[in-house]
C-alpha cells in the first residue's frame, strides 16, 4: 500500500506525462528572441514554456503550463542512440511567494528546490540538504535554453545549452 506522498506523486507523475502525450505543450514563437527572454503578459517564467533539446539531440526537456497556470510540468530524457539512460520528471509551483521546483529523477522523489533568484529570464533553485545537485538553474539565452546543475559552492558544475525542438508543423 503506498503513502499518501507516493499516492500524490505518482498522480503528479501521471499528470505530467498525460499532458505531455496529449500534446499541451505550448510553444513560444522565436519571431523576436529578445522579447522571449523575458516573462511575457505577466506570465510567469514563459520563457521555459515548450520544448528543448541540445545540438546533438542528445538531451530534450520539454515543459508544459498547467490549464490553472499555477504550475509548469517538465520532463527530461537523455538517450544514448535508441537507448534512454537517464530520465526525470519536474514540477514547478508558480503561485506560491517562493517558487519551488520538485524533481523526481529517474522516477523516485520529489526532490524540492526552493527559488534564491529569479530574474526575468533566469530562475536558479536550492536544495542545500540533497546531495547533488544543490543548485538548479535555468537561464534564457536569446533563443536559446541554459540548464546548469552544480553543488553550492559551485563544484561539480554540469550545463546544457538548448534549442527549440524541430517544430516543422
Amino acid at each position: 500500500m503506498l503513502s499518501p506522498r507516493h499516492r500524490l506523486a505518482r498522480m503528479n507523475l501521471l499528470v505530467a506525462l498525460a499532458l505531455t502525450s496529449a500534446g499541451c505543450v505550448h510553444a513560444v514563437s522565436e519571431q523576436d528572441s529578445t522579447a522571449l527572454a523575458h516573462d511575457t503578459d505577466g506570465v510567469a517564467l514563459a520563457w521555459l514554456d515548450g520544448c528543448w533539446q541540445t545540438a546533438d539531440g542528445v538531451t530534450e526537456e520539454q515543459w508544459t503550463r498547467s490549464v490553472h497556470g499555477d504550475q509548469l510540468f517538465g520532463f527530461s530524457v537523455a538517450r544514448n542512440g535508441d537507448q534512454r539512460v537517464f530520465f526525470e520528471m519536474l514540477r514547478i509551483d508558480i503561485d506560491t511567494p517562493v517558487e519551488r521546483l520538485h524533481a523526481y529523477p529517474r522516477g523516485n522523489g520529489p526532490t524540492p528546490f526552493e527559488a534564491i533568484d529569479h530574474t526575468p529570464h533566469s530562475i536558479t533553485f536550492a536544495n542545500d540538504d540533497n546531495d547533488y545537485p544543490q543548485r538548479i538553474r535555468y537561464t534564457r539565452l536569446g533563443a536559446t535554453l541554459e540548464g546548469f546543475i552544480s553543488l553550492k559552492d559551485g563544484n561539480k558544475p554540469v550545463s546544457w545549452i538548448y534549442q527549440r525542438c524541430d517544430d516543422s508543423s
